[in-house]
C-alpha cells in the first residue's frame, strides 16, 4: 500500500467493508429472530401463568422476592440479585395482564 493511501480505498479494504456489512446484516437478522422468539415464549408463559389462581402466583412471587432479598443480604453480585427478582416481575406481569372477566348482562325486570 502506498504511503498516504487509505485502507478503505484498496480492494482489500473494500472487501473487508462489504464482509462487515454482510456480517452486520446477518447479526441484525439473527437478533430480530431471537427477539421474536423471546416475545413468543413470553406470551406463552404469561398465558400459562394466567390460568393459575392469584394466591399461587402471589406465593411464588413472594418466594422469588425472598430469594432476591437473601442474595442481596449475602452481598451477592447485582446480576445474581436481579436473577432472583425476575420471576417475581414475570408473575406480577401475569397477574396485571390477566383479562378481566366480563360480567353477565343483567336482565331488566318487566
Amino acid at each position: 500500500m502506498k504511503p498516504g493511501s487509505s485502507p478503505s480505498r484498496s480492494p482489500r479494504g473494500l472487501l473487508r467493508a462489504s464482509n462487515r456489512q454482510g456480517l452486520l446484516g446477518a447479526l441484525a437478522h439473527a437478533a430480530s429472530r431471537a427477539v421474536g422468539a423471546g416475545r413468543t415464549g413470553a406470551k406463552g408463559t404469561t398465558g400459562a401463568l394466567q390460568t393459575l389462581p392469584d394466591s399461587t402466583l402471589l406465593g411464588f412471587a413472594a418466594g422469588s422476592v425472598g430469594v432476591a432479598t437473601g442474595f442481596y443480604l449475602a452481598k451477592k453480585p447485582r446480576l445474581i440479585v436481579a436473577a432472583g427478582i425476575v420471576p417475581a416481575l414475570v408473575l406480577a406481569g401475569a397477574i396485571l395482564l390477566r383479562p378481566v372477566p366480563r360480567a353477565a348482562p343483567r336482565s331488566e325486570p318487566r
